[in-house]
C-alpha cells in the first residue's frame, strides 16, 4: 500500500485554503464567515490527513508471529482484533480479504516494513 494517499489528503485542503487566501479581495470578496469555514476546514482535512499517515505508519511497524490465542469483532464480522502472545492487534486496514475466516487457533505471520502478512489455518 502507498503512503501517497494520505499524503494528498493532508495537501489539498491546506493548498485550497491558501489559493482563496491570495485572492485579491477586488476579484472576489469572502465573507469573513466563508474565510472561517474554509480554514475550519483545512484544518480538519489536515487532521485526518495525519491521523491516515500515523495508522499506516504503526501498521506498516507492527511485527507478529505464532498461534492466534483468540479473535473478537469489532462489528459482526468486519474488523477482527486477534491476540497473539497475550497482545491484541487490530487488523481493520489490513489488506487481509477474509477477516470472517480468522478463528483462535490459527497461526499468523507478519513482518515489520510490510503491509501484508500470512494467516495459515489450523487443520
Amino acid at each position: 500500500m502507498d503512503i501517497f494517499f494520505p499524503r494528498v489528503i493532508f495537501f489539498i485542503p491546506l493548498v485550497g485554503t491558501l489559493m482563496v487566501l491570495s485572492f485579491p479581495k477586488g476579484r472576489a470578496s469572502f465573507t469573513p464567515h466563508a474565510l472561517r469555514n474554509m480554514v475550519i476546514i483545512s484544518i480538519g482535512g489536515s487532521a485526518m490527513g495525519l491521523w491516515a499517515i500515523k495508522t499506516l505508519y504503526d501498521e506498516r511497524n507492527m511485527s507478529f508471529n505464532g498461534v492466534i490465542q483468540k479473535v473478537c469483532y469489532e462489528k459482526p464480522k468486519e474488523i477482527p482484533y486477534v491476540t497473539i502472545k497475550r497482545i491484541e492487534y487490530c487488523w481493520g486496514g489490513s489488506s487481509y480479504p477474509n477477516n470472517d475466516t480468522i478463528k483462535a487457533g490459527d497461526s499468523a505471520v507478519k513482518v515489520k516494513g510490510s503491509f501484508e502478512f500470512k494467516l495459515i489455518r489450523r487443520k
